[in-house]
């Protein structure tokens, strides 16, 4: 759609992509290069929190990583201060330093051998080219949690973090991207500038951009693929599932 826009002579604003990593184990690196390469090659590298939107036809791409592992600072992090290309990493603070026992979502998830971030290597960052979130203090699925307990990972994740950066924390990423109408707004209560899911959204953000959307990366995506997510073509993916859900729903009413 953008692409007809200019070719007619409309002026239509760039797309803007959010990516979510987690770790980058020492035996991607070249794949990780690659992408980061191709970032360079055919997109605008920008902050995840951005929301400026420009006529550029290259499209905004932020990276980002949740969980905050130790083999993103040693690996990920020299390529990408080589490239000049910022990110955000989220840590759930509960971990600080230690191994994560959460269940992960898939067996590619499961980072044996790598550990969260301890205060000293959180404090060591390069601030120019890397920004901290919280990722809640346990790593829970806070739509399951209760309203007191949900809004106690909130803001003591936030704490935790502000008192060992000595800065303000008003970033936060969902924990598996679960949430809910109510947990957005206990991060906004909370002083959360910036939420983000885990799932793309058209338009990249909503709630005047409090809320924003992203799209899961794999170091083991095709490349082919990779560019497409990169390109933002799947901002349609939440739009089909509503579509998907109500086409069941009415199956299931006329049966």
């Amino acid at each position: 759609m953008r692409f007809v826009g200019r070719s007619i002579g409309r002026s239509t604003p760039s797309s803007s992509v959010v990516l979510m990593y987690h770790a980058v184990k020492a035996d991607k690196l070249e794949d990780f290069k690659k992408h980061m390469d191709l970032i360079m090659k055919i997109g605008n590298p920008s902050w995840a929190d951005s929301v400026e939107m420009t006529s550029d036809a290259r499209p905004k791409i932020a990276v980002t990583f949740d969980d905050g592992f130790r083999s993103v600072v040693e690996n990920a992090l020299p390529i990408m201060q080589e490239r000049g290309i910022p990110t955000t990493i989220f840590v759930p603070t509960g971990y600080i330093g230690k191994k994560p026992d959460w269940k992960f979502d898939s067996p590619d998830d499961a980072i044996v051998d790598d550990e969260v971030l301890n205060e000293t290597q959180l404090r060591g960052l390069d601030y120019d080219l890397v920004k901290i979130g919280s990722h809640s203090v346990t790593h829970s699925r806070l739509p399951q949690l209760g309203q007191k307990e949900a809004n106690k990972e909130l803001m003591e994740s936030k704490k935790a973090l502000e008192n060992i950066l000595g800065k303000s924390v008003d970033l936060f990423a969902f924990p598996y991207g679960d949430y809910n109408e109510e947990t957005i707004k206990l991060c906004i209560k909370v002083g959360y500038r910036c939420i983000f899911i885990a799932t793309p959204m058209w338009g990249s953000s909503a709630n005047n951009g409090t809320v924003r959307g992203r799209i899961d990366i794999s170091l083991n995506d095709w490349c082919f693929e990779y560019r497409l997510k990169m390109l933002g073509a799947y901002e349609w993916l939440p739009w089909a599932i509503r579509l998907k859900g109500k086409l069941l729903s009415a199956i299931k009413g006329v049966s």
